[in-house]
């Protein structure tokens, strides 16, 4: 058989075929006479300590493209190509084993059998696979297709598989092998057409009985019983049920498949549990209690868990029936999960759960053996650790761990055997204490870039981490506002000559004017490391600050520190000035005299601010703000309309966000509908609904902004697409007109 590829040439003699991914498919169109196989695969790999009621099948599609077909008396495989895996391995190669069966009986007739070698190979980049045994065929029977004679076939066969897989071990920057032998049964059956010699439907199962190894470079061994099962079902397709086929899962997609990443309920059950409908929810819980089915259990708990999502006690009742349950696998995934969610949830770990993650992290052969990466239990810490680093903090509150979980864990350098939780442990010892054990952290710096190489920065004082900054340390005592920018925001000039982009990506990543989360960290934890009052140097800098330019650096520093505390009338004088400079601080900190409590405008602001945001929301030939800087005449720069997905749609005014006054004025423009009206209407029934929100003052400042609902129009076999979107727009009045500061927005 000889296999042709698009980029790839496969030699194993009898048939002309392509091999494509699912997603690539539907672009693929048949020439006259060639054939398409779709290959349905649902397959599960269990590790000794993996429970089959617990473990899902996964599920892929494949597409074989036939050309042309040619007789061959044996089928050997061997190949070449690989295009990357995850999870199971699964070399392209592997895909066309079995694509033409090897059909020899003396004469077709019930009852005839023959016997063929199976010797299948497939390498790639020092992946392999082989699959070598013996395959009994027999004629069960046959039957009439379209007025076509059409023979039964079983098989069966036992083989011999081998496997080795490299995997990259993202914390230890290396790969690591994982073997896998064993015994393969594999029993079919095919419905087989003698004048193309393929297989018109063809349905199989194969089991395998063996043992997977994983192999660390460092020598460590971790053994396991493993024990796999596959479904695989596979059609063939002439030109007209090809393209019959490909509309046909076109239309599927676009019935479950939203475009937008809202996700919508799809049936009265769904929406009753999205209402909180407790009778709902618990009807689908007995539902999940009953489930036998691995695949159907798994279904259940995420619809259960994401539209009871709101209701925490009833989220924590599910999780704890899981565990009781037995489902151990799902425990370690919550416990490696809880770093990440517990931390931004305001929860910092406690001894017992810290216990937990050092005696899972100490035995990367627990987690193969329940079939769970590794890598997360390690940087998911690492990062908790170096993003909010105790020494500076003082609220313990913030800390990642509690003190004592925190220095259960720093106990682990260097004692631990396992080196990826003796570096998370050097790492806890300098978050916690930088002036001790800086030093050491450096000492280790390329011993692993995983793990080490943002806590390395951190210890160095760089504030700016991102690829394209030149990650200069903090600058020394008495250093200028051009060392102290390019800390900020410097741009590494190799980076940039390697990575041009577009002028206007590049335009905006050379302003020198960024201050993050990250830089405000670098600046408290060298304060702690070396004992320096960088804040106060700053503040003298200002002080004795001579240019626009030095002043609007170091007060843009000490404003994003909290060690600037700017008033109305100084907001208000910064924004007046013809410094461009000035007017860049002051749109900087006219955020923050919103951040404490605010009082509303009075009725006739609010209504006349909000009459203009619904001109330029409408984009109505009205009034329109200009922008800060921008001059009134017909050239000025004006305010934006609130962001929405797609522009032509139907728009909706909440009739609640509105006064009585501007309802009449604008409902000759535009339908103003209340909430309930708005629920009523179809999710496939385009439109937008802007929901204006109350106006808040400060002096001259204004806030104002529009919450948008949105959803695109869609016929009754498409699913659903909704969005939701904010704008908000901070105004300034100046000399008797209101002008836009500055504005933002995000978009589902």
């Amino acid at each position: 058989m000889r296999l042709l590829f698009r980029h790839h040439r496969l030699l194993l003699g009898a048939a002309a075929l392509y091999t494509g991914h699912a997603s690539r498919a539907n672009a693929q169109e048949l020439a006259p006479g060639a054939m398409a196989v779709e290959i349905h695969v649902s397959a599960r790999q269990l590790n000794g300590r993996q429970q089959p009621r617990f473990t899902p099948f996964r599920s892929s599609d494949n597409w074989i493209f036939i050309d042309s077909v040619r007789a061959a008396p044996h089928l050997r495989g061997r190949g070449s190509i690989f295009e990357g895996f995850e999870g199971p391995l699964a070399l392209p190669a592997t895909k066309l084993w079995d694509v033409v069966p090897t059909v020899h009986p003396r004469r077709f007739a019930p009852g005839a059998r023959w016997t063929d070698s199976l010797e299948f190979h497939a390498d790639s980049l020092g992946n392999i696979q082989t699959l070598d045994g013996i395959r009994v065929s027999r004629v069960v029977g046959d039957t009439l297709v379209a007025g076509k004679r059409l023979w039964i076939l079983a098989d069966s066969a036992v083989a011999r598989y081998d496997e080795l897989a490299l995997r990259q071990e993202r914390t230890l920057n290396s790969l690591v092998t994982e073997t896998r032998t064993g015994t393969t049964t594999i029993r079919g059956r095919m419905l087989y057409d003698p004048a193309l010699a393929l297989a018109v439907i063809r349905d199989d199962t194969l089991t395998l009985a063996g043992t997977a190894v994983l192999r660390y470079p460092d020598g460590r061994t971790f053994t396991t019983p493993a024990h796999d099962e596959r479904i695989r079902h596979a059609v063939l397709y002439d030109a007209v049920a090809y393209r019959e086929r490909q509309a046909a899962i076109r239309a599927e997609r676009e019935r479950t498949m939203s475009g937008g990443v809202v996700v919508v309920p799809t049936d009265s059950l769904d929406r009753r549990m999205q209402r909180g409908d407790t009778v709902a929810r618990d009807s689908v819980l007995r539902m999940w209690r009953r489930a036998t089915s691995p695949n159907e259990r798994e279904r259940l708990y995420a619809r259960l868990s994401f539209w009871g999502g709101r209701d925490a006690a009833f989220t924590r009742r599910l999780a704890e029936m899981r565990v009781a349950d037995g489902d151990s696998a799902f425990l370690l995934d919550r416990l490696a999960r809880s770093e990440y969610r517990d931390l931004h949830r305001g929860a910092p770990l406690d001894t017992a759960r810290m216990r937990q993650l050092i005696g899972v992290m100490s035995d990367p052969g627990l987690l193969f053996a329940f079939g769970i990466a590794r890598d997360p239990f390690y940087e998911d810490l690492a990062q908790a650790l170096h993003l909010y680093p105790p020494a500076a903090m003082r609220d313990t509150a913030s800390w990642p761990c509690t003190p004592a979980a925190c220095r259960m864990l720093a106990e682990q350098y260097p004692s631990a055997t396992e080196p990826r939780l003796r570096l998370v442990g050097l790492i806890a010892r300098f978050v916690l204490d930088p002036r001790t054990w800086s030093d050491s952290l450096l000492a280790h710096a390329t011993e692993n870039h995983a793990l080490l190489s943002a806590p390395v920065m951190l210890a160095r004082g760089v504030g700016a981490t991102w690829p394209a900054a030149t990650n200069r340390p903090i600058p020394a005592p008495g250093a200028d506002w051009h060392a102290w920018t390019d800390w900020m925001n410097g741009r590494d000039t190799a980076w940039a000559r390697a990575h041009p982009g577009p002028p206007a990506l590049v335009a905006r990543l050379a302003v020198p004017l960024r201050f993050d989360e990250t830089h405000a960290t670098a600046i408290r934890l060298t304060e702690a490391r070396t004992g320096r009052d960088i804040v106060g140097e700053l503040g003298g800098e200002l002080a004795r600050a001579t240019s626009d330019s030095a002043r609007l650096v170091y007060e843009y520093m000490l404003n994003n520190l909290g060690a600037v505390h700017p008033t109305v009338e100084s907001v208000a004088a910064l924004l007046r000035s013809t410094s461009p400079e000035k007017r860049t601080l002051g749109i900087q900190q006219v955020e923050k005299l919103f951040a404490g409590p605010t009082e509303r405008a009075d009725p006739a602001t609010t209504d006349s601010l909000q009459d203009v945001l619904i001109a330029t929301a409408l984009e109505h030939h009205g009034r329109r703000w200009r922008r800060l800087g921008t001059d009134s005449g017909a050239r000025a720069d004006v305010a934006p309309p609130p962001m929405r997905e797609a522009p032509n749609e139907q728009t909706f005014l909440l009739a609640d966000s509105l006064s009585p006054g501007l309802r009449a004025k604008w409902a000759p423009h535009v339908r103003i509908i209340t909430r309930a009206d708005w629920d009523k209407r179809s999710d496939r029934e385009g439109g937008t609904l802007f929901t204006l929100t109350p106006v808040a003052r400060v002096g001259p400042f204004v806030r104002l902004g529009v919450e948008s609902s949105g959803r695109i129009p869609r016929a009754a076999n498409q699913a659903p697409w909704l969005y939701y979107a904010s704008t908000t727009y901070y105004l300034m009045q100046l000399e008797g007109e209101w002008v836009l500061v500055t504005m933002e927005g995000w978009i589902t």
